[in-house]
């Protein structure tokens, strides 16, 4: 079975909800939320590092599978023409509830927006199911309760 970690506390798949534009996402097989910070060590005199040097974070580079049928219900309800990153940036959370509690706790992708069209499908011969990845980009991630 598969299991996230949020809170040093590993979660199972089957505890997991994905809502955004109001809706919740049951048809999703995959999640990866990407919070990462440049940090670098930076070199002094001598050959070891004096000290740390930190940059930008950056919030790019989620991802998520979906099934067709999901990704097909978010393009219906948008005007013709327009495709998944014409979506105003929206917040995206992911609802979870540890083991032993409850209340849910909540991971939320502030602002977030697809950066695929959305039309981005393949399949092949004997496939059950279409999968399909698509990535995004939003503000810090944080955990509300």
């Amino acid at each position: 079975m598969v299991q996230a970690a949020f809170n040093g506390v590993r979660q199972s798949w089957g505890s997991l909800s994905v809502i955004y534009l109001g809706r919740t996402f049951s048809g999703i097989t995959d999640i990866n939320i990407n919070d990462t910070r440049e940090i670098s060590n930076e070199q002094g005199a001598g050959d070891s590092a004096v000290h740390r040097g930190y940059g930008n974070k950056t919030h790019d580079g989620h991802s998520f599978t979906f099934y067709h049928y999901e990704l097909m219900a978010i393009l219906a309800a948008l005007p013709v023409g327009k495709k998944l990153y014409d979506i105003a940036p929206s917040d995206l959370t992911i609802l979870f509830l540890p083991e032993g509690e409850d209340v849910f706790r909540k991971l939320v992708l502030p602002y977030f927006q697809f950066k695929d069209s959305g039309l981005n499908i393949a399949s092949k011969q004997n496939d059950k199911s279409i999968p399909i990845k698509l990535t995004g980009i939003s503000g810090p991630p944080y955990y509300k309760e």
